[in-house]
């Protein structure tokens, strides 16, 4: 992204270089999380009002409009892989609508400018669903289940790998093949975005991969010690944080050019994916039972906690720092972000591979392998509502503009709940 400043009487519009962020009239907006209020923004015009041109005024008018279209563009909702919408989710269990494909959906849906919603199928498919009405828009076909989710770059491509070993660029409209990457085994992992529009994923022949977002080029791979179906993250300085499966570790990489920067062993399997913090801790669970908290910048570890089985789901981050994560002992566990402490559980009826999705008013979304979709209360985990589906829901659950839920089950349906 770029940093915009307007300065001087009826100045240049300057604009200076900084991925991910930008400071308009002095108010901090970020692609993945905005934080400002637009009372706040146009506040600031008024005073400056004699200051500015009405072509300025129409240029930043069209750039917050583009701004708040943004939702949940890929898995976690955004590069650093937070899991926290800008958006209030749904207060009500009400089923809007829902989708069927031919398979069991994994996969976690991302969510478009105009509301598509994009998820894969182990039907081999990739789907573009309305958001508003469930109709099939188009359905792509690759040669093998499609487990991974999507990610939706800023031209509206549709980026997602699948079990063919292949990883797909396709027109975000029309579901035509942009282009294909060939891996060397299955591609499990869920691609992240760079600021570039460079595309970082995982696969399981043991490689991390860097390709170029237009033409689909490798610009590089590092090979780990295993199989990667952990998700890349990416930190605010391009550094990609990764997990690999039997080797143990968590992996930090330099974005530009793959070199390792560190490697943290854990005692077990990586299929957790990490959420990076604002102050840069790196957020990752286990199969060890654990959910660790690690400095971004050395990859020593901050703190571990210990939940009672395997740590497959990826955490979310909360804006006071709180940390939610899914474990297979039944339980979503809220931690303090900088110390471990556990601050509540909530038990379900069964394992928890769903990722937990954070509505802008604290509400913590998450699925069970007991069939349903949960929604918490952040603060103390009382449980607002649940959702029953018709089968297992291992997909992570993705928060619209409008706070429609969006997410996949085991029941081979893709579901919109909304109040």
């Amino acid at each position: 992204m770029e940093k915009a400043r307007l300065r001087g009487n009826l100045g240049p519009f300057v604009l200076f270089i900084k991925p991910l962020h930008m400071n308009l009239l002095g108010i901090t907006i970020d692609n993945s999380i905005f934080k400002f209020q637009y009372e706040e923004v146009f506040m600031k015009i008024r005073k400056m009002g004699k200051r500015l041109s009405f072509i300025m005024l129409g240029m930043l008018m069209v750039f917050l409009i583009g701004c708040a279209k943004e939702t949940w563009t890929m898995f976690r909702h955004d590069a650093q892989h937070t899991g926290r919408s800008e958006y209030v989710g749904a207060q009500a269990a009400n089923e809007k609508w829902r989708s069927i494909t031919g398979g069991y959906v994994q996969s976690s849906p991302a969510i478009g400018k105009d509301g598509t919603v994009y998820v894969g199928s182990d039907d081999y498919k990739v789907y573009a669903i309305d958001g508003a009405t469930g109709n099939q828009k188009w359905a792509f076909t690759t040669g093998n289940k499609v487990t991974s989710s999507p990610a939706i770059g800023s031209d509206g491509t549709v980026y997602v790998g699948s079990l063919d070993y292949k990883v797909y660029a396709l027109n975000g409209a029309t579901g035509a093949q942009k282009w294909a990457f060939t891996t060397g085994l299955y591609v499990k992992s869920s691609p992240a975005i760079g600021a570039d529009g460079t595309v970082y994923v995982g696969s399981d022949d043991g490689n991390v991969y860097a390709l170029d977002g237009a033409t689909g080029t490798q610009k590089w791979a590092f090979t780990t010690g295993a199989a990667v179906t952990s998700s890349p993250a990416i930190g605010s300085d391009g550094t990609v944080y990764v997990g690999s499966t039997t080797d143990h570790n968590v992996y930090a990489l330099d974005g530009a050019t793959g070199t390792q920067k560190w490697a943290f062993t854990t005692g077990a399997a990586v299929t957790s994916s990490p959420a990076i913090g604002a102050d840069g801790t790196v957020y990752v669970g286990g199969a060890d039972y654990k959910v660790y908290a690690l400095y971004g910048a050395t990859g020593n570890q901050k703190w571990a906690f210990t939940t009672g089985s395997m740590v497959g789901s990826s955490p979310a981050i909360g804006k006071d720092g709180t940390v939610y994560v899914g474990s297979e002992d039944n339980n979503v566990y809220a931690l303090d972000g900088a110390t471990g402490n556990q601050k509540w559980a909530f038990t379900t009826g069964n394992k928890l591979y769903s990722s937990p999705a954070i509505g802008k008013d604290g509400t913590v979304y998450v699925g069970s392998e007991d069939n349903n979709v949960y929604a918490l209360d952040g603060a103390t985990g009382t449980q607002k509502w649940v959702f029953t589906t018709g089968n297992k829901v291992f997909s992570s659950p993705a928060i619209g503009s409008d706070g429609t839920i969006y997410v996949g089950s085991w029941d081979n349906k893709v579901y919109a709940i909304g109040d």
